[in-house]
Formats: structure tokens, sequence, C-alpha cells
């Protein structure tokens, strides 16, 4: 099986909102998407009420043409100061969208 650091990563600066669940409507909070590949996320959170191993949702649109709106469940797999790590808990396997978007050109 193939893993280039797991993934590709993608350094980026995208607004997010972070969920406690799906069914939520306030966010959990706000949040800055630093870097993202195809299996994880890597963001910046100011305030948070989640420890590693929550499970939160977060809400975001990518830069692209397409204005593409993506949501994810995540597990919070680090936690350093303000940098948060999250892995995707992905139900649906390969995201086309994301792979286009973070994949090099």
């Amino acid at each position: 099986s193939f893993n280039f650091r797991k993934y590709y990563r993608k350094e980026t600066y995208l607004h997010a909102l972070l969920f406690e669940s799906s069914d939520s409507i306030n966010p959990a909070c706000d949040a800055i998407v630093t870097d993202i590949s195809l299996t994880g996320i890597g963001f910046e959170c100011a305030s948070r009420n989640f420890d590693i191993g929550s499970v939160v949702v977060m809400k975001f649109i990518l830069d692209d043409e397409e204005r593409s709106k993506i949501e994810k469940k995540i597990s919070i797999e680090s936690i350093r100061g303000k940098k948060v790590g999250g892995l995707f808990l992905d139900e649906k396997g390969f995201d086309k969208v994301l792979g286009k978007y973070i994949l090099p050109k």
C-alpha cells in the first residue's frame, strides 16, 4: 500500500467551523485549516472544547474555482497549543473533490 507521508499535504489558509455533531446548529469553534491531505487535516482553533479522541464535524469551503463545500467528520489525533491534527472518518471512501484540490497539478 502506498503512503506519501500517509498522503501529500497541501498548505492552506481556510476558514472553518467545528461542530460537535452533524446535527449541531451552533459551531463549537471557529478554526483555520492550515493543511489538508486526503486522510486528515491540520487546523488552529483558539477556543476548543475537545480532547484527543474526540469526534467533531468540520465544515469549510475550499478556495477552488467551484468554492466546493466540504463537511467532514474528524477524529482529533493531536493537540499542540492551538495546533490540532485530525483524521477524516470517511464513510464514503476517496473524496474526488478533495483529491482534485490537494494533488499537485
